[in-house]
């Protein structure tokens, strides 16, 4: 497995452990998708930041960094405070915190509401992330 794949188990990870009943559609994914129609969701996205790894000599460690992109969604026929309380527990669950020993995120953005589609409450939040790969020689 690549660094960037089990970065993302991890923090997949993490989310379903912090948010057991609640729906996460991670993206991009072809797979078909239906939200639920009577409870919050999830959309996550993870970028990379474009670019080589940075070399941290003489440490011999790599730095990649990226951006976890959060939107909680609530269907408008329920309270917009459905999909806050999603982002909170995701921004609870990240705040500066290190996963595997190598996932570092920094402070989530506060959360942003808006309406999308006139269907749905949206949440959404950014979190910078920083992953180390230690170079074996």
């Amino acid at each position: 497995m690549s660094l960037e794949t089990d970065t993302v188990t991890t923090i997949q990870a993490a989310l379903v452990a912090a948010l057991p009943s609640t729906t996460i559609r991670w993206l991009p994914s072809d797979a078909p998708f239906a939200p639920p129609t009577d409870a919050a969701w999830l959309q996550v996205t993870l970028l990379w930041a474009q670019g080589l790894r940075h070399t941290m000599s003489p440490t011999g460690k790599n730095l990649l960094l990226g951006a976890l992109i959060c939107n909680a969604f609530a269907p408008l026929r329920l309270d917009v405070t459905l999909a806050h309380a999603v982002m909170a527990t995701v921004r609870d669950t990240l705040n500066r915190v290190e996963l595997a020993g190598v996932v570092r995120f920094d402070v989530p953005r506060p959360g942003q509401p808006s309406r999308y589609d006139n269907i749905y409450w949206q949440v959404h939040s950014e979190v910078s992330l920083s992953v180390e790969e230690v170079l074996s020689g």
